[in-house]
């Protein structure tokens, strides 16, 4: 990095400020033309998504604005108003989002929508698959390789469909569909014509708060339909798809580069998963304890393909063709085709096609001796992109990567600048003449330039993307760039390590061996690092559900300090500070309200044939009772860590499980691998049982090595403010008697509010629920959470009349439904597979509210 010049760098800083003096309109049409563009193709698609105009209407407005621009252009031959034909373009873009997205979202007469309605239908469909079969594992979960029902491997992958059967035989249709095949599929790949017999189906909206919206997500990439084939032998081959040029060289390219980073010079090892996402993207087998580590600390872009990637990269071949003697046009052009290479090679996402965009249109700069502008490049790439998936706008992924480049070409250089102030340039030793300088003083030269540029790049970045985190996943990682900055050359030497294995794998391979062997001890020191930072509390702050005006106020204020022009520099500080202020605030106010909440709420969330129920008491005492389900794979990973997330919790003061059947454990360790759990608790009888081979064994293994194995629970109550949460059934003699079923030995608990009741029965039976009732005569509820998921062949006759509930709350399957319990008079039933997430509220002052998640949407 050259040597940073104090006076040189706010020269250049004040000639960007004097630019910026000039009009805003003026600045964009000269610098960054294709700004608005963009921006009015994001419009567009929008305000379709949201009002669904026809396309006509759309067309029309098009025409209209094409006319007006011509006739302005016409009268004002001699000094047309750019401005106005620039808004008009801006508004004609808009138009064109709107009808590109329509016309993706909008079923043709023979699409597939048109013949798959809310419920799934037997049929055998013919086409062509359009992405490669991936084996899906079950090994991301504990209790994944437990049952033979959960550890069968599985297939997925999409089809374009040409045909699909009815009674007078094939017709055509059009339209793709996702196909999730029970077992592995050998033989096929992308282009292979085959035909299925499968069930087809909608997908479902997801049922609790902070769930993945697999139906949304599919949507957008035009998605609509499943199909679930029960075997491989429904799969039939039609034809096989010829294999082009394009497609040979794509897969040797891949093959090779696969084989050059982990191949046979570098035995698979469990550093191997790591080093296949930094290089190659490919992150699926990275277990779940890195993930998370990487997740909580704000570096998960290192493990996700991004710019970052490609720049070095590019910078790697960059360094290597200047080493090797080309000039810069021949670089260039060998860039070019470089990334183009590792671009087939990786997967396809967002981060990676808009760097490669980017990339290549340096390249392209430099060939034909063009000077270019980040931000319109940037605004090229978006463009060119959304035109081909309109839908990726409301992803994600697709914002926080165009937002957090975005921060750094926006706000980079000032924060840089700002930083050097405050340190570099008040070290008067770093700014004598050259004449004395000498290696020692060099290198810390160096090294604080290089430090305060990739902290501010790195802040810049942060800047940009905590809207978008905040708004999807509801944390911030205030400490993420000082983690980029000690983490970042470690990352680099693995990269760059990686890549030159690659290289060398053909040519050198004993060179390229030694290379691999420390790229493998570099990813394990890397994985280390990550979760050693990851135990500081500080390094991921959760929210939880922040409000959208929140966001989009977060993103003027960052406007107005970047771009904002007042009277004098105090005057904007002021505003800007009690703007940013607001905002902080605002946040605290959230979080603070979540963590010590007046009411107490028992939100009990669908899990299909399980049982999860969240207890959140006055002042913030958070009980999980139980954590699992029969049918839901993942259930702790995929369903209640999104809900605490998504509630802003990330502590649990204990997780109780009532009993020790697979549908109430399955999900404990991810609950505790993606919270802080103080601990976890259960009645004699379970840990009896844990002593034996059984599921709950299983479980206790695993928790104990985690140092969280389960504890005794004492008959005494939990309290919290003015709640109780009061242990009824069963008695130590209960507990004891080896003659009483599992089921009878379910822990009850009574949870007590403001002069309201809730009863949690977990899963007793007829003789249970007969001595429950004996002991307490007089118990009564306001809401009944049902013993063993409301079967009613378990249940004691007058068992909810005599507890007198106005409630009752049912946690079972969609297809146990119909023989659920029905509530007689007036008594209010909820069940989650009908209403989702189920949540009872209850104020300081008594009053009473039952809501669930998919009524209240």
């Amino acid at each position: 990095m050259p040597r940073q010049d104090p006076i040189q760098r706010k020269l250049k800083l004040l000639d960007d400020r004097l630019d910026e003096t000039s009009s805003l309109h003026n600045r964009i049409f000269s610098t960054s033309p294709l700004l608005l563009p963009v921006l009015g193709f994001i419009a567009g698609i929008i305000l379709q998504a949201n009002f669904n105009l026809a396309i006509s209407t759309w067309i029309t407005s098009l025409c209209v604005l094409t006319i007006f621009a011509a006739a302005s252009s016409y009268v004002k031959k001699q000094n047309p108003s750019v401005i106005l034909l620039a808004y008009t373009a801006c508004l004609a873009f808009a138009c064109v989002g709107a009808i590109r997205y329509a016309a993706i979202d909008q079923p043709y007469a023979n699409d597939i929508r048109n013949i798959v309605g809310q419920e799934r239908v037997l049929a055998t469909i013919r086409g062509r698959i359009s992405t490669p079969p991936k084996k899906k594992k079950t090994d991301g979960w504990l209790f994944g390789t437990y049952l033979s029902m959960w550890s069968k491997p599985s297939t997925s992958f999409y089809i374009k469909l040409d045909e699909i059967k009815n009674e007078s035989g094939f017709s055509k249709t059009a339209g793709t569909v996702r196909v999730q095949l029970d077992g592995n599929l050998k033989d096929l790949g992308i282009g292979d014509s085959v035909e299925i017999d499968c069930w087809l189906s909608r997908f479902n909206a997801p049922l609790n708060p902070g769930q993945f919206d697999i139906k949304k997500y599919l949507q957008s990439r035009g998605v609509f339909v499943a199909a679930q084939v029960n075997s491989p032998q429904a799969v039939k081959l039609l034809a096989k798809a010829p294999l082009t040029s394009f497609g040979r060289l794509r897969n040797r390219f891949t093959a090779i580069a696969s084989e050059s980073l982990y191949g046979q010079t570098l035995p698979k090892d469990k550093s191997s998963p790591l080093l296949a996402a930094l290089i190659l993207g490919e992150r699926a087998d990275i277990g779940e304890e890195t993930y998370n580590a990487f997740r909580k600390t704000g570096l998960a872009h290192f493990i996700s393909l991004s710019g970052m990637h490609i720049g070095i990269l590019a910078g790697f071949i960059w360094f290597l063709l200047k080493t090797a003697g080309l000039t810069k046009r021949p670089r260039a052009a060998m860039c070019f085709l470089l990334i183009v290479v590792y671009i087939l090679i990786v997967p396809p996402r967002a981060a990676t096609l808009r760097a490669a965009v980017l990339c290549w249109f340096f390249c392209l700069s430099v060939i034909f001796s063009r000077k270019t502008n980040a931000l319109n490049t940037l605004s090229l790439a978006g463009l060119v992109l959304l035109y081909i998936r309109p839908g990726d706008i409301f992803i994600a992924g697709f914002q926080l990567s165009y937002m957090t480049v975005l921060g750094i070409i926006l706000m980079q250089r000032h924060i840089s600048n700002w930083m050097h102030t405050m340190t570099t340039d008040r070290i008067k030793i770093l700014h004598q003449p050259k004449t004395q300088d000498t290696v020692p003083l060099s290198l810390l030269r160096w090294f604080t330039t290089w430090a305060v540029e990739l902290l501010a790049t790195g802040f810049s970045a942060w800047i940009g993307g905590a809207g978008v985190m905040l708004y999807h996943f509801g944390t911030i990682t205030p400490l993420a760039s000082m983690w980029t900055v000690l983490i970042f050359p470690l990352v680099l030497f693995i990269l760059a390590a990686g890549f030159a294995k690659m290289v060398l794998a053909v040519l050198l391979p004993t060179l390229a061996m030694a290379i691999g062997a420390l790229a493998s001890n570099l990813a394990d020191t890397l994985a280390a690092a990550v979760k050693l930072i990851a135990r500081i509390d500080m390094s991921q702050i959760t929210i939880g559900e922040v409000p959208l005006i929140l966001i989009a106020c977060y993103y003027v204020v960052l406007i107005f300090i970047r771009f904002a022009h007042l009277r004098t520099k105090k005057l904007k500080t002021t505003v800007s500070v009690i703007m940013t202020a607001s905002i902080i605030l605002s946040l605290g106010i959230i979080k603070y309200n979540r963590s010590f909440p007046r009411d107490l709420k028992l939100t009990c969330m669908a899990v299909d044939h399980g049982q999860a129920a969240l207890l959140t008491m006055p002042g913030g005492k958070n009980i999980l009772i139980d954590a699992g389900s029969l049918m839901s794979k993942d259930c702790g990973g995929r369903i209640i860590v999104p809900y605490l997330m998504e509630k802003g919790i990330a502590k649990l003061d204990a997780i109780i499980l009532t009993h020790g059947d697979l549908d109430h454990i399955t999900g404990v360790a991810e609950v505790i691998a993606g919270t802080k759990t103080k601990t976890i608790l259960a009645n004699s009888a379970v840990l009896e049982k844990a002593k034996q081979r059984s599921s709950v064994q299983f479980l206790n293994d695993y928790l104990s090595k985690k140092n969280a194995a389960i504890q005794l629970l004492g008959p005494e109550t939990i309290n919290s403010k003015t709640a109780r949460l009061i242990n009824l059934w069963p008695t130590p003699e209960t507990c004891a008697d080896a003659s009483i079923m599992d089921n009878d030995k379910s822990q009850v608990f009574l949870v007590e509010y403001a002069g309201r009741k809730i009863l949690l029965c977990g899963d007793i039976e007829l003789y249970a629920q007969k001595k429950l009732l004996e002991m307490y005569p007089n118990l009564k509820a306001d809401v009944v959470l049902m013993p063993h998921h409301g079967s009613t062949a378990n249940l004691m006759d007058q068992f909810v009349e005599k507890l007198a509930p106005e409630t009752i709350l049912i946690s079972c399957g969609q297809r146990r439904q119909h023989n659920a319990y029905k509530p007689k008079n007036a008594v209010n039933g909820f069940y989650t597979p009908v209403n989702g997430a189920i949540t009872v509220t209850i104020s300081p002052e008594g009053d009473i509210k039952t809501t669930g998640f998919v009524s209240a949407q």
